[in-house]
């Protein structure tokens, strides 16, 4: 069930405003419209390449991309990035298009 629309400026809890273009849905729950992309463990590719794949594909940091390539090495998952719907699916076809096991999930 959707609601109003809010425009233009909405005054927040400091006093002040915020401009905001938001179409209120009471139903949906998180962040509303973002994804996870989740990169899948695998035996067959080599840590290394993982990482430059998140970096170059997902635009990670070294660190942050050995961070994730370890979650999914030790749990088997970690999720690479959190985007709009459409962002997402190019960020999972860019993994996949390295050899990797990528999918998305609503947050």
């Amino acid at each position: 069930m959707r609601t109003r629309r809010l425009t233009g400026p909405v005054p927040d809890e400091r006093g002040g405003c915020v401009a905001t273009d938001v179409l209120k849905d009471p139903t949906r729950t998180g962040l509303g419209g973002m994804y996870n992309v989740m990169l899948w463990n695998d035996d067959h590719n080599d840590m290394a390449e993982v990482v430059m794949a998140l970096m170059t594909v997902c635009h990670l940091g070294a660190q942050a991309a050995a961070s994730v390539m370890l979650q999914a090495h030790k749990a088997g998952k970690a999720v690479a990035k959190t985007s709009p719907l459409e962002h997402a699916e190019m960020y999972r076809d860019g993994l996949e298009s390295k050899g990797l096991t990528a999918t998305i999930e609503p947050v």
